[in-house]
Protein backbone atom coordinates (compact mmCIF):
# COMPACT_ATOMS: atom_id res chain seq x y z
CA UNK A 1 0.00 0.00 0.00
CA UNK A 2 1.26 3.62 -0.89
CA UNK A 3 2.03 6.29 1.83
CA UNK A 4 -0.48 9.00 1.16
CA UNK A 5 1.88 11.92 2.34
CA UNK A 6 0.14 14.70 4.12
CA UNK A 7 1.05 18.01 3.53
CA UNK A 8 0.08 21.70 4.98
CA UNK A 9 -2.45 23.92 2.91
CA UNK A 10 -0.27 26.42 1.58
CA UNK A 11 -2.19 29.54 1.77
CA UNK A 12 -0.79 32.45 -0.39
CA UNK A 13 -3.25 35.41 0.13
CA UNK A 14 -4.00 38.61 -0.97
CA UNK A 15 -3.09 40.32 -4.23
CA UNK A 16 -0.08 38.95 -4.97
CA UNK A 17 -1.59 35.93 -5.40
CA UNK A 18 -4.54 36.76 -6.48
CA UNK A 19 -3.76 39.25 -9.46
CA UNK A 20 -0.02 39.21 -9.77
CA UNK A 21 0.56 35.30 -9.47
CA UNK A 22 -2.73 34.75 -11.33
CA UNK A 23 -2.18 37.10 -14.31
CA UNK A 24 1.60 36.16 -14.98
CA UNK A 25 2.12 35.17 -19.06
CA UNK A 26 4.24 32.25 -20.01
CA UNK A 27 7.28 34.05 -20.90
CA UNK A 28 7.09 35.63 -17.11
CA UNK A 29 6.36 31.82 -15.70
CA UNK A 30 9.75 30.90 -17.68
CA UNK A 31 12.05 33.43 -16.74
CA UNK A 32 10.76 33.24 -12.89
CA UNK A 33 11.53 29.22 -13.05
CA UNK A 34 15.04 30.09 -14.61
CA UNK A 35 15.86 32.69 -11.75
CA UNK A 36 14.36 30.10 -8.79
CA UNK A 37 17.21 27.92 -10.29
CA UNK A 38 20.01 30.44 -9.94
CA UNK A 39 18.79 31.89 -6.52
CA UNK A 40 17.88 28.39 -5.26
CA UNK A 41 21.35 27.21 -5.53
CA UNK A 42 23.42 30.56 -4.67
CA UNK A 43 25.88 30.43 -2.53
CA UNK A 44 24.70 33.34 -0.54
CA UNK A 45 22.20 31.37 0.69
CA UNK A 46 23.13 28.43 1.70
CA UNK A 47 23.05 28.54 5.28
CA UNK A 48 19.56 30.30 5.07
CA UNK A 49 18.48 26.98 3.16
CA UNK A 50 19.83 24.63 5.84
CA UNK A 51 18.39 26.59 8.65
CA UNK A 52 14.98 26.81 7.07
CA UNK A 53 14.61 23.08 6.25
CA UNK A 54 15.67 22.09 9.70
CA UNK A 55 13.54 24.49 11.51
CA UNK A 56 10.83 22.86 9.02
CA UNK A 57 11.62 19.43 10.56
CA UNK A 58 11.81 20.84 14.29
CA UNK A 59 8.67 22.83 13.77
CA UNK A 60 6.11 21.85 12.03
CA UNK A 61 7.43 18.15 11.71
CA UNK A 62 5.31 16.23 9.57
CA UNK A 63 7.11 15.32 5.90
CA UNK A 64 9.09 17.63 6.90
CA UNK A 65 11.09 15.77 9.73
CA UNK A 66 11.94 12.90 7.91
CA UNK A 67 11.76 14.07 3.76
CA UNK A 68 14.18 16.64 3.35
CA UNK A 69 12.86 16.82 -0.19
CA UNK A 70 9.37 18.40 0.74
CA UNK A 71 11.27 20.91 2.98
CA UNK A 72 13.45 22.25 0.05
CA UNK A 73 10.24 22.63 -1.71
CA UNK A 74 8.55 24.80 0.97
CA UNK A 75 12.23 26.95 0.60
CA UNK A 76 11.57 27.27 -2.82
CA UNK A 77 8.23 28.24 -2.90
CA UNK A 78 9.70 31.46 -0.56
CA UNK A 79 11.72 32.14 -3.15
CA UNK A 80 9.46 31.68 -6.17
CA UNK A 81 7.04 34.22 -4.29
CA UNK A 82 10.06 36.56 -3.53
CA UNK A 83 10.79 36.97 -7.59
CA UNK A 84 7.22 37.63 -8.24
CA UNK A 85 6.94 40.19 -5.53
CA UNK A 86 10.47 41.47 -6.73
CA UNK A 87 9.81 41.53 -10.74
CA UNK A 88 6.02 41.70 -11.24
CA UNK A 89 4.37 42.78 -8.24
CA UNK A 90 2.42 46.56 -8.22
CA UNK A 91 0.73 48.58 -5.75
CA UNK A 92 -2.70 48.24 -7.25
CA UNK A 93 -5.80 50.89 -6.47
CA UNK A 94 -9.49 49.17 -6.74
CA UNK A 95 -12.24 51.03 -7.87
CA UNK A 96 -16.41 49.89 -8.29
CA UNK A 97 -17.27 50.30 -12.04
CA UNK A 98 -20.77 51.29 -10.42
CA UNK A 99 -19.97 54.09 -8.19
CA UNK A 100 -16.62 54.72 -9.31
CA UNK A 101 -15.53 55.02 -5.39
CA UNK A 102 -12.16 53.53 -4.30
CA UNK A 103 -13.10 53.43 -0.60
CA UNK A 104 -16.09 52.13 1.90
CA UNK A 105 -17.15 53.25 5.28
CA UNK A 106 -16.26 50.59 7.97
CA UNK A 107 -18.51 49.52 10.61
CA UNK A 108 -16.62 51.58 12.93
CA UNK A 109 -17.97 54.78 10.39
CA UNK A 110 -14.03 55.34 9.38
CA UNK A 111 -13.17 55.58 5.44
CA UNK A 112 -10.65 52.69 3.93
CA UNK A 113 -9.30 52.21 0.89
CA UNK A 114 -10.39 48.82 -0.93
CA UNK A 115 -7.75 46.58 -0.81
CA UNK A 116 -9.37 43.87 -2.94
CA UNK A 117 -11.89 42.70 -5.35
CA UNK A 118 -15.02 41.90 -3.33
CA UNK A 119 -18.54 40.67 -4.27
CA UNK A 120 -20.65 42.90 -3.49
CA UNK A 121 -18.78 46.25 -3.38
CA UNK A 122 -18.60 47.16 -0.01
CA UNK A 123 -19.75 50.87 -0.93
CA UNK A 124 -22.81 50.48 -2.80
CA UNK A 125 -23.28 46.75 -2.53
CA UNK A 126 -23.57 46.29 -6.22
CA UNK A 127 -22.33 43.06 -8.39
CA UNK A 128 -22.54 41.92 -12.00
CA UNK A 129 -24.77 39.08 -12.96
CA UNK A 130 -22.81 36.43 -14.42
CA UNK A 131 -25.53 34.13 -14.74
CA UNK A 132 -29.62 35.41 -14.33
CA UNK A 133 -30.80 31.77 -13.66
CA UNK A 134 -34.33 32.22 -12.98
CA UNK A 135 -34.73 35.86 -13.11
CA UNK A 136 -35.38 37.81 -16.01
CA UNK A 137 -32.49 39.99 -16.25
CA UNK A 138 -29.52 39.99 -18.86
CA UNK A 139 -25.84 39.04 -18.08
CA UNK A 140 -23.60 41.57 -17.57
CA UNK A 141 -26.15 43.46 -15.63
CA UNK A 142 -25.51 45.35 -12.67
CA UNK A 143 -27.82 44.69 -9.81
CA UNK A 144 -28.32 45.15 -5.81
CA UNK A 145 -26.64 42.06 -4.52
CA UNK A 146 -28.42 42.14 -1.12
CA UNK A 147 -31.44 42.66 -2.30
CA UNK A 148 -31.28 39.63 -5.27
CA UNK A 149 -30.01 37.18 -2.51
CA UNK A 150 -33.16 37.94 -0.27
CA UNK A 151 -35.46 38.16 -3.01
CA UNK A 152 -34.27 34.57 -4.58
CA UNK A 153 -33.11 32.98 -0.73
CA UNK A 154 -36.14 30.43 -0.95
CA UNK A 155 -35.30 29.30 -4.80
CA UNK A 156 -33.27 25.75 -4.84
CA UNK A 157 -32.97 26.04 -8.59
CA UNK A 158 -32.13 28.84 -10.86
CA UNK A 159 -30.09 31.79 -8.19
CA UNK A 160 -28.47 33.89 -9.87
CA UNK A 161 -24.76 33.98 -10.01
CA UNK A 162 -23.07 36.89 -9.51
CA UNK A 163 -19.31 38.31 -9.79
CA UNK A 164 -17.75 41.52 -8.59
CA UNK A 165 -18.14 44.95 -10.11
CA UNK A 166 -14.83 45.91 -9.11
CA UNK A 167 -11.77 46.27 -11.39
CA UNK A 168 -8.10 46.81 -10.70
CA UNK A 169 -6.01 49.75 -11.52
CA UNK A 170 -2.36 48.99 -11.73
CA UNK A 171 -0.26 50.83 -10.00
CA UNK A 172 3.80 51.25 -9.81
CA UNK A 173 6.08 48.36 -9.44
CA UNK A 174 7.34 47.79 -5.76
CA UNK A 175 10.64 47.62 -7.07
CA UNK A 176 12.52 50.02 -9.76
CA UNK A 177 15.45 48.10 -10.37
CA UNK A 178 14.80 44.68 -9.23
CA UNK A 179 17.94 42.96 -11.83
CA UNK A 180 20.35 44.76 -9.20
CA UNK A 181 19.20 42.95 -6.68
CA UNK A 182 20.11 39.60 -8.25
CA UNK A 183 23.59 40.59 -9.35
CA UNK A 184 24.33 41.70 -6.03
CA UNK A 185 24.88 38.87 -3.63
CA UNK A 186 24.81 40.75 -0.62
CA UNK A 187 21.56 42.54 -1.62
CA UNK A 188 20.24 38.89 -3.28
CA UNK A 189 20.97 37.41 0.41
CA UNK A 190 19.42 40.22 2.51
CA UNK A 191 16.35 40.17 0.31
CA UNK A 192 15.64 36.31 -0.30
CA UNK A 193 16.57 35.84 3.63
CA UNK A 194 13.57 37.84 4.64
CA UNK A 195 11.45 36.87 2.44
CA UNK A 196 11.92 33.33 3.21
CA UNK A 197 11.75 33.94 7.19
CA UNK A 198 8.92 35.42 6.73
CA UNK A 199 7.38 32.87 4.29
CA UNK A 200 8.45 30.38 7.37
CA UNK A 201 6.68 32.55 10.04
CA UNK A 202 3.19 32.58 8.35
CA UNK A 203 3.57 28.61 7.87
CA UNK A 204 4.04 28.19 11.97
CA UNK A 205 1.30 30.82 12.31
CA UNK A 206 -0.68 28.66 10.22
CA UNK A 207 0.08 25.48 11.27
CA UNK A 208 -0.15 26.43 15.20
CA UNK A 209 -2.23 23.96 17.22
CA UNK A 210 -3.20 24.67 20.85
CA UNK A 211 -3.04 21.05 23.23
CA UNK A 212 -3.99 20.85 26.95
CA UNK A 213 -2.51 17.77 28.46
CA UNK A 214 -3.20 16.62 31.15
CA UNK A 215 -1.60 14.37 34.07
CA UNK A 216 -1.85 10.66 34.01
CA UNK A 217 -0.94 8.34 36.14
CA UNK A 218 1.04 5.08 34.66
CA UNK A 219 2.73 2.14 36.56
CA UNK A 220 5.70 -0.20 35.27
CA UNK A 221 9.19 -0.89 36.68
CA UNK A 222 11.38 2.29 38.35
CA UNK A 223 13.73 2.62 35.41
CA UNK A 224 11.01 2.32 32.46
CA UNK A 225 9.05 5.37 34.32
CA UNK A 226 12.10 7.10 34.94
CA UNK A 227 12.62 7.34 31.37
CA UNK A 228 9.32 8.00 30.77
CA UNK A 229 8.88 10.86 33.31
CA UNK A 230 12.27 12.36 31.47
CA UNK A 231 9.96 12.06 28.39
CA UNK A 232 7.37 13.79 29.61
CA UNK A 233 9.28 16.68 31.13
CA UNK A 234 11.38 17.63 27.79
CA UNK A 235 7.55 17.95 25.83
CA UNK A 236 6.38 19.85 28.40
CA UNK A 237 9.24 22.36 28.61
CA UNK A 238 9.45 22.48 24.75
CA UNK A 239 12.60 20.93 24.93
CA UNK A 240 13.81 19.39 21.61
CA UNK A 241 14.29 15.56 21.76
CA UNK A 242 14.56 12.56 20.33
CA UNK A 243 13.57 8.66 21.54
CA UNK A 244 13.11 6.19 19.73
CA UNK A 245 11.21 3.35 21.66
CA UNK A 246 11.20 0.76 19.53
CA UNK A 247 14.69 0.11 19.65
CA UNK A 248 15.22 0.94 23.24
CA UNK A 249 17.01 -0.25 25.13
CA UNK A 250 20.72 -0.61 23.94
CA UNK A 251 23.77 -2.43 25.74
CA UNK A 252 21.63 -1.70 28.67
CA UNK A 253 20.74 1.80 28.84
CA UNK A 254 17.51 3.91 27.72
CA UNK A 255 19.61 6.90 25.28
CA UNK A 256 17.49 10.32 25.41
CA UNK A 257 19.10 12.74 23.11
CA UNK A 258 18.57 15.98 23.37
CA UNK A 259 18.87 18.69 20.94
CA UNK A 260 20.70 22.62 21.97
CA UNK A 261 21.70 23.87 24.85
CA UNK A 262 20.04 23.01 28.00
CA UNK A 263 20.63 25.87 30.85
CA UNK A 264 17.21 27.10 32.12
CA UNK A 265 16.38 26.75 35.51
CA UNK A 266 13.31 24.48 34.96
CA UNK A 267 14.51 22.03 33.69
CA UNK A 268 17.48 21.77 35.58
CA UNK A 269 15.09 21.78 38.36
CA UNK A 270 12.64 19.17 37.63
CA UNK A 271 15.47 16.89 36.38
CA UNK A 272 16.83 16.96 39.93
CA UNK A 273 13.58 15.95 41.08
CA UNK A 274 13.50 12.76 38.89
CA UNK A 275 17.49 12.17 39.94
CA UNK A 276 16.18 12.00 43.50
CA UNK A 277 13.61 9.33 42.59
CA UNK A 278 15.78 7.59 40.47
CA UNK A 279 18.51 7.42 43.31
CA UNK A 280 15.75 6.54 45.75
CA UNK A 281 14.67 3.21 43.43
CA UNK A 282 18.47 2.39 42.48
CA UNK A 283 17.84 3.49 39.04
CA UNK A 284 21.15 4.66 37.52
CA UNK A 285 20.97 8.47 35.26
CA UNK A 286 24.21 10.09 33.35
CA UNK A 287 23.77 13.08 32.01
CA UNK A 288 25.59 15.03 29.58
CA UNK A 289 25.49 17.84 27.47
CA UNK A 290 23.93 16.13 24.63
CA UNK A 291 21.37 13.54 26.20
CA UNK A 292 20.08 11.64 29.00
CA UNK A 293 21.17 7.83 29.68
CA UNK A 294 18.98 5.89 32.05
CA UNK A 295 20.90 2.42 32.84
CA UNK A 296 18.32 -0.29 33.01
CA UNK A 297 17.79 -2.18 35.90
CA UNK A 298 15.92 -5.24 36.21
CA UNK A 299 15.50 -5.86 40.04
CA UNK A 300 13.87 -2.06 40.01
CA UNK A 301 10.55 -2.13 41.87
CA UNK A 302 7.17 -1.44 40.25
CA UNK A 303 6.16 2.51 41.11
CA UNK A 304 3.42 5.16 39.80
CA UNK A 305 3.94 8.46 38.31
CA UNK A 306 2.67 10.97 36.92
CA UNK A 307 3.22 12.22 32.60
CA UNK A 308 1.65 14.54 30.51
CA UNK A 309 0.35 12.94 27.19
CA UNK A 310 -2.45 14.29 25.13
CA UNK A 311 -6.06 13.51 26.74
CA UNK A 312 -7.87 13.53 23.27
CA UNK A 313 -6.71 10.72 20.94
CA UNK A 314 -7.56 10.68 16.73
CA UNK A 315 -9.18 7.20 16.03
CA UNK A 316 -9.65 5.88 12.39
CA UNK A 317 -12.45 4.11 11.23
CA UNK A 318 -14.18 2.60 8.23
CA UNK A 319 -10.74 1.15 6.98
CA UNK A 320 -10.50 -0.23 3.10
CA UNK A 321 -7.51 -1.28 1.55
CA UNK A 322 -6.48 -1.55 -1.98
CA UNK A 323 -3.08 -2.64 -3.66
CA UNK A 324 -1.64 0.23 -5.62
CA UNK A 325 -2.29 -2.10 -9.09
CA UNK A 326 -6.61 -0.95 -8.77
CA UNK A 327 -5.40 2.39 -8.10
CA UNK A 328 -7.96 2.98 -5.68
CA UNK A 329 -7.29 5.12 -2.50
CA UNK A 330 -8.09 4.45 1.65
CA UNK A 331 -11.67 5.51 2.64
CA UNK A 332 -11.71 6.31 6.15
CA UNK A 333 -13.34 8.59 8.86
CA UNK A 334 -11.42 10.76 11.63
CA UNK A 335 -12.98 11.57 15.08
CA UNK A 336 -11.73 11.95 18.72
CA UNK A 337 -12.06 9.99 21.83
CA UNK A 338 -12.31 10.82 25.32
CA UNK A 339 -12.70 7.04 27.30
CA UNK A 340 -15.29 5.53 25.21
CA UNK A 341 -16.94 8.48 24.02
CA UNK A 342 -16.96 10.18 20.50
CA UNK A 343 -16.65 13.76 20.43
CA UNK A 344 -16.79 16.43 17.45
CA UNK A 345 -13.46 18.40 16.88
CA UNK A 346 -15.26 22.23 18.02
CA UNK A 347 -16.40 20.36 21.69
CA UNK A 348 -13.11 19.10 22.18
CA UNK A 349 -11.19 22.49 21.78
CA UNK A 350 -13.64 23.99 23.83
CA UNK A 351 -13.74 21.44 26.63
CA UNK A 352 -9.84 21.42 26.79
CA UNK A 353 -9.94 25.21 26.66
CA UNK A 354 -12.38 25.57 29.80
CA UNK A 355 -10.49 23.29 31.74
CA UNK A 356 -7.23 25.01 31.11
CA UNK A 357 -8.87 28.69 31.64
CA UNK A 358 -10.45 27.71 35.13
CA UNK A 359 -7.54 25.55 36.63
CA UNK A 360 -5.31 28.10 35.51
CA UNK A 361 -7.84 30.73 37.28
CA UNK A 362 -8.16 29.11 40.59
CA UNK A 363 -4.78 28.90 41.18
CA UNK A 364 -3.68 32.23 41.15
CA UNK A 365 -4.03 34.64 44.43
CA UNK A 366 -7.21 36.22 44.75
CA UNK A 367 -7.48 40.02 44.47
CA UNK A 368 -6.04 42.34 41.72
CA UNK A 369 -4.08 39.14 40.47
CA UNK A 370 -7.26 37.37 38.95
CA UNK A 371 -8.59 40.71 37.88
CA UNK A 372 -5.72 40.96 35.50
CA UNK A 373 -6.30 37.63 34.78
CA UNK A 374 -10.13 38.23 33.70
CA UNK A 375 -9.52 41.36 32.15
CA UNK A 376 -6.38 39.73 29.83
CA UNK A 377 -8.77 36.77 28.57
CA UNK A 378 -11.55 39.53 28.11
CA UNK A 379 -13.92 37.59 30.52
CA UNK A 380 -15.65 37.76 33.61
CA UNK A 381 -17.54 40.65 35.32
CA UNK A 382 -14.82 42.61 35.90
CA UNK A 383 -13.87 42.81 32.53
CA UNK A 384 -17.47 43.85 31.57
CA UNK A 385 -16.72 46.68 33.89
CA UNK A 386 -13.55 47.42 32.40
CA UNK A 387 -14.99 47.05 28.52
CA UNK A 388 -17.20 49.57 29.39
CA UNK A 389 -14.91 52.44 29.90
CA UNK A 390 -12.25 51.18 27.93
CA UNK A 391 -13.79 49.77 24.70
CA UNK A 392 -12.89 46.02 23.70
CA UNK A 393 -9.58 46.04 22.13
CA UNK A 394 -6.66 44.62 23.56
CA UNK A 395 -5.93 45.62 26.98
CA UNK A 396 -3.26 48.03 27.73
CA UNK A 397 -1.01 48.22 31.36
CA UNK A 398 -1.73 51.72 31.83
CA UNK A 399 -5.84 51.37 31.49
CA UNK A 400 -5.46 48.26 33.81
CA UNK A 401 -3.57 50.28 36.40
CA UNK A 402 -6.05 52.97 36.22
CA UNK A 403 -8.83 50.64 36.39
CA UNK A 404 -7.98 48.70 39.34
CA UNK A 405 -6.29 51.35 41.06
CA UNK A 406 -2.63 50.11 41.10
CA UNK A 407 0.84 50.80 39.32
CA UNK A 408 1.64 50.03 36.07
CA UNK A 409 4.42 48.09 37.90
CA UNK A 410 2.10 46.05 40.01
CA UNK A 411 0.44 44.99 36.58
CA UNK A 412 3.22 43.52 35.12
CA UNK A 413 4.34 41.78 38.25
CA UNK A 414 0.71 40.37 38.12
CA UNK A 415 1.21 39.44 34.62
CA UNK A 416 4.78 37.18 35.76
CA UNK A 417 2.64 35.59 38.54
CA UNK A 418 0.26 34.65 35.71
CA UNK A 419 2.62 33.46 33.20
CA UNK A 420 4.65 31.12 36.10
CA UNK A 421 1.17 29.29 37.07
CA UNK A 422 0.06 29.24 33.43
CA UNK A 423 3.20 27.42 32.47
CA UNK A 424 2.94 25.46 35.86
CA UNK A 425 -0.72 23.67 34.17
CA UNK A 426 1.23 23.52 31.06
CA UNK A 427 -0.82 25.98 29.65
CA UNK A 428 -0.31 29.20 27.43
CA UNK A 429 -2.98 32.08 27.53
CA UNK A 430 -1.87 33.89 24.40
CA UNK A 431 -2.76 37.61 25.37
CA UNK A 432 -0.93 37.25 28.79
CA UNK A 433 2.32 36.99 26.04
CA UNK A 434 1.55 39.60 24.48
Amino acid sequence: MAIIRQMPKLLLRGSIANITMANLTETDRNHLDELLEYVSYHSELIKTKSKVIKEFGVTIRADYSDDRYIAEEEFNIAIWRGLVSLFYHRDYEFQCKHCKSTTYITKRGKPKPFDRIQTPCPNCRMAEIVNPGCSNLEPGTIANHDEMQQKYKNVIKGTPVFKSCMMCIDGNKKYKNPQEIIDCPKQLKRFFSEFVWNYFRQQIKENKRKEFKKPQKITGPADQMIVEEIISMCSRLNIDYNYYAKVQPMNGVYYIQLNGLLTSPEFSMELALIRAIANKHEVKIVYTPNSINVNVNFSAPTIIVNVIRPEHITMADNHTTFSDDEKQHIDQTSYKTVGEIRMQEDHVVMTEMNEAVLLVRKSLPDGDCKNVYDIYRQDGEIYAQFSCKYGDSDPKINHIAEFLNITPRAVKQHRATIKIHCLANDFTLEKVYA
